[in-house]
């Protein structure tokens, strides 16, 4: 697996996924926490820097979303209820 960050993709053995700005953003939170579970909370202060609050959670929901659209046979991010979000890589991708 090869992740552009500055390109916005996510390149997976023969396949290249173009992600936007924020997806990018929160896929690198994830993916340097992989294995971890990362928090609503700490999604938000990281990508938008601001205090959390039922909005910026909703959208982070929404996006974590796209990304499992696009990535869900390479990259599984699983949802802790009520908590957050981990990404679990299948070994022969690394």
């Amino acid at each position: 697996m090869i992740i552009d960050f500055k390109g916005y993709r996510v390149i997976l053995k023969d396949k290249t996924i173009y992600l936007t700005k924020i997806n990018i953003n929160i896929f690198e939170l994830l993916y340097k926490n992989k294995n971890k579970v990362v928090t609503y909370n700490e999604i938000i202060y990281k990508i938008y820097k601001t205090e959390p609050d039922e909005y910026l959670k909703s959208s982070i929901r929404q996006h974590i979303s796209l990304l499992k659209k696009k990535l869900n046979k390479y990259i599984t991010i699983k949802n802790i209820y009520n908590t957050g979000y981990i990404m679990i890589i299948e070994e022969d991708l690394k």
